[in-house]
């Protein structure tokens, strides 16, 4: 297993986050909305950046003990 699926998911949302921050319109709220905008997506790609490595736990080395080492 390599990390290339960690990696490729972590450039699509650092540009989707980067096109929320550039075509958020002109208003008052403008830096809010860039602010929530970029946090769900850094939150969302955590969460499933965590899911998939835990996942891949029993997967990398699973190792069953006989007895006591």
């Amino acid at each position: 297993m390599s990390g290339a699926p960690i990696i490729v998911t972590f450039f699509l949302v650092l540009i989707a986050g980067a096109a929320a921050f550039y075509y958020v319109p002109k208003s008052q709220d403008q830096i809010l909305y860039r602010t929530m905008l970029v946090i769900t997506l850094t939150c969302t790609w955590t969460m499933w950046a965590i899911t998939y490595l835990a996942q891949l736990n029993p997967l990398i080395a699973p190792e069953r003990a006989f007895g006591h080492k």
